[in-house]
Order: C-alpha cells, then sequence, then structure tokens
C-alpha cells in the first residue's frame, strides 16, 4: 500500500512539475504548489515557507498511516471533502484542514466549497481545531487555519489574510479549541451591538428631546410670568418737580404763617416787602 502511494506520488510528480514531495518524519506526502502570482499568496506561507498546500497534506496524512498525496487542480475545479469510508477521520472533518485545502484551491486559481458540503460525510465535526489529532513534527500551521467556520459559510481569504498567521500551531502547542463557529458568532454580537447602538442612540435622542422641550417650556413660563408682571404693576402718575424751589433755593426760609402759590413759577412770600410799581400811572 506504501508503496503504491510512493508510485503515485512519482507519477504526479513526473505529469505535473508544479508538485513537490516532502518527506517529514518518514511521512509520504505530496502536494501542488500554488500556481498564482507568489506576492499575492505569500500571506499564507508559514515562517518556515510551507504553503497551505503541503501543510493541509501533512496533517492530512497523520489520519492515513502517514501516507497522503494532493494532486494539483485546474482553474474552476476543486477538491471534495471525506469520502463516506472515511466518515470517522477527524483529521479531514476539522475546519483546520478545510481551511487549508480551501487557501490551497484558491491559490491554484480553483474554487472551493462551502464547510457543510465539505464536511456533509463526516460523523464528528471539529471547528477551530484539531482536537486529539497531533501536528507532525517540522511543520507549523498558520493561525488563520483556526478560525472557526460556521455550517453555511464559505472560506474567506480576506479574512483569514486579516486574521495572520501568527502564533503559529507545530507538534509542541495548538490554540486552545474552538468548537464554536465564530462566524455564526460575528453575526450574533453583532446583531446585539447593532441593537444596544439603536436603543442607546434612541434613548439619547429621546434625552436631548425632553431637554429641549424641557428649556423651551420654562422659556415660555418665564416669557408670560414677566408679561404678567409687567400688566399687573401700579403705575404712579408723573410730576414735575422741577419747579420746586428746594430747602437749599437762595431765599427759601418757610416759616409759620407763610403760603407759597405758584404763579408763572415764581414765588411769592406774604412775608416780604410790598412789592414797589414801577410803571406808569394807569389812567382812569
Amino acid at each position: 500500500m506504501a508503496a503504491a502511494l510512493i508510485l503515485l506520488g512519482l507519477l504526479i510528480a513526473v505529469r505535473y512539475p508544479d508538485v513537490r514531495a516532502v518527506a517529514v518524519q518518514d511521512q509520504s506526502v505530496s502536494a501542488p504548489q500554488c500556481t498564482i502570482d507568489p506576492e499575492i499568496w505569500s500571506w499564507s506561507t508559514n515562517t518556515i515557507g510551507q504553503e497551505p498546500c503541503i501543510v493541509s497534506a501533512h496533517i492530512e496524512a497523520v489520519c492515513q498511516n502517514n501516507q497522503f498525496v494532493i494532486p494539483p487542480i485546474l482553474a474552476n475545479q476543486h477538491y471534495t471533502g471525506p469520502n463516506a469510508s472515511q466518515s470517522h477521520d477527524l483529521c479531514q472533518c476539522s475546519t483546520v484542514v478545510y481551511c487549508l485545502i480551501s487557501a490551497c484551491t484558491c491559490c491554484q486559481g480553483g474554487n472551493w466549497t462551502t464547510w457543510q458540503e465539505w464536511s456533509s460525510n463526516c460523523a464528528t465535526k471539529l471547528n477551530g481545531t484539531l482536537g486529539q489529532t497531533s501536528i507532525p513534527e517540522g511543520v507549523n500551521v498558520p493561525f488563520w487555519a483556526f478560525q472557526g467556520i460556521a455550517p453555511d459559510e464559505r472560506w474567506d481569504n480576506a479574512t483569514a489574510r486579516g486574521v495572520g498567521g501568527i502564533p503559529e500551531a507545530n507538534s509542541t502547542w495548538q490554540p486552545a479549541t474552538n468548537t464554536a463557529a465564530p462566524g455564526n458568532n460575528n453575526r450574533k454580537v453583532s446583531l446585539i451591538a447593532g441593537l444596544v447602538s439603536g436603543i442607546l442612540g434612541a434613548l439619547l435622542i429621546g434625552l436631548l428631546g425632553w431637554l429641549l422641550l424641557r428649556h423651551l417650556r420654562r422659556r415660555k413660563q418665564s416669557t408670560r410670568a414677566a408679561g404678567l408682571a409687567e400688566q399687573f404693576e401700579p403705575k404712579m402718575a408723573a410730576r414735575d418737580y422741577s419747579a420746586m424751589p428746594s430747602p437749599s433755593t437762595p431765599g427759601f426760609s418757610p416759616s409759620v404763617g407763610t403760603h407759597n402759590a405758584m404763579y408763572g413759577g415764581s414765588s411769592v412770600d406774604t412775608k416780604t416787602e410790598p412789592t414797589v410799581y414801577k410803571g406808569l400811572p394807569e389812567l382812569h
């Protein structure tokens, strides 16, 4: 069986010169290289230069007696998930392998399937983890491969690139198990955040409106009160005191028995000497 797989790998290498065979811990695995511009897909390569295709092949080989071959595909083709006889293959039935093989498909110009379609024959599905599957020595799995995938979702290269490849999992360390699908969680979080934001926004608008109405009401009441006060304020008749002599006016010395009368603005004192008439005598 092992000899047949090795022979198959050699035949694929001869037929497809872009395929490379790598042996790690006596594992006979082979996988194609990315055919799209390496600059575009450099983010998917781990820190030791391994592309997603070969990393996926090494992980899948763990559940297949350390033997696994990933053939190259043409544009618009895709890889299929485990068949019915591989329903208990926890390597292929993990989103880690699904993410890796999706990147492997994409970097060759192919079309990748949804997680639901890929895992349709799986009895147990591992989301965001490899479970008890160990990573072979000399293989680093980029962090973006551990992103959880919702059942109806498709691996997204932009999201994976945003997540990044650091830290990398290896034979001594793997990220904490994540059986939940972040895609669903993200939707729930986004929905809850949107709902809370909407409620807070409505409350803020309501509060501002209430404060504005309160201000206008108080202003209106103040204006009305000022108008009423002005309407009912007693008005005193104006008097002209400019002609009244003040006690400090020269020649004014009030005393008992005197009577001041107003005649053209002049003051007459009954105790003063009689006025001497100096005009012409009146004829009768």
